[in-house]
């Protein structure tokens, strides 16, 4: 009967754990409402965006490259970057790999990738496109030379899930640090320096893993991998996370590749 009450204690004691670590899930009206919400967000800050004559989404798409059922950006002609998560599922998977216009005009090359780094600690890869033939219409992105501050707008570009979209552009806006210990969906990442990462308040969908994050000026200035919507269940605790500009550098560099 003691051994009995024990393992009744230890039960109760994890769901009250698992519980304040996740904490309560939104229902199906939060949900819709919150969509609805992050949309209008999204398109309010398009129209600062635009009003403040920032850089062109339309031209911006062309470096970035559809991998499987998420995102990559060219670095160079024939390396690109994404997150080591969506790395190491196209590793099993038949592999997909194209520019925008190659994709929107349903061409398909045979592409391999050669891994030069990846870090499951900051969620990043740097690979080399293995094969000489080019991206159509693609170009290469360019590397901000300094951090975003807090309130810069941002576009984010990816590809989505659903195969009717070409693909998809969001916007956002650069949010405050300090919530790393929350971010219950990587608790192994309480281990590295907030600096290393940014948060930002905005709508990001599956398939933006690996999407580049532009500044105004049409510049990288992030590594975009993962949000916290689909568990919030308000606008206030929405935000999405990133690799910071100077992690990509880092990466650059390890991959032994000069920018």
């Amino acid at each position: 009967m003691r051994y009995l009450l024990l393992i009744i204690v230890i039960l109760l004691s994890s769901i009250f754990y698992i519980s304040s670590q996740l904490g309560d899930i939104p229902t199906k009206e939060q949900s819709k409402l919150l969509y609805k919400t992050l949309q209008a967000y999204s398109d309010h800050l398009s129209r600062q965006w635009h009003i403040k004559g920032c850089a062109d989404p339309e031209i911006l798409k062309h470096s970035v490259l559809r991998l499987n059922r998420a995102t990559a950006f060219l670095l160079e002609p024939n390396v690109l970057v994404t997150n080591h998560h969506v790395m190491q599922r196209v590793a099993s998977e038949e592999l997909i790999l194209s520019s925008f216009y190659e994709y929107q005009n349903n061409l398909l090359f045979n592409r391999e990738l050669e891994v030069l780094y990846s870090s499951y600690w900051h969620d990043i890869s740097v690979a080399r496109v293995s094969t000489d033939l080019p991206f159509l219409w693609a170009e290469p992105v360019k590397l901000a030379t300094s951090e975003p501050k807090y309130g810069d707008l941002l576009v984010y570009i990816g590809h989505p899930y659903d195969e009717d979209e070409k693909y998809i552009v969001t916007y956002g806006s650069v949010y405050e640090q300090g919530w790393f210990q929350s971010f219950y969906y990587y608790p192994s990442y309480e281990l590295i320096n907030h600096n290393d990462f940014f948060y930002a308040k905005g709508y990001t969908r599956y398939g933006n893993s690996g999407s580049p994050v532009f500044n105004c000026a049409g510049e990288i200035v992030a590594v975009h991998f993962n949000s916290n919507i689909e568990k919030a269940s308000n606008f206030d605790d929405v935000f999405s996370i990133a690799t910071t500009l100077l992690e990509l550098r880092r990466a650059i560099q390890r991959a032994g590749l000069d920018q």
